[in-house]
């Protein structure tokens, strides 16, 4: 996530993007998270479709 989002949205929250299915990512996010913040309080899973021209 790039800084600018990251200032609007809030300083406390972590962009991971992977694949909920595949259990490396989740690994990678749980990594990610415990190194930046030290816990997780939250987790959001937002699943996006897209078709590009």
């Amino acid at each position: 996530m790039n800084s600018i989002k990251q200032k609007q949205i809030h300083k406390n929250v972590t962009d991971v993007q992977g694949d909920i299915s595949n259990l490396a990512d989740l690994d990678r996010l749980y990594y990610t998270v415990k190194k930046q913040k030290g816990r997780t309080d939250v987790l959001f899973k937002n699943a996006g479709i897209a078709e590009f021209a």
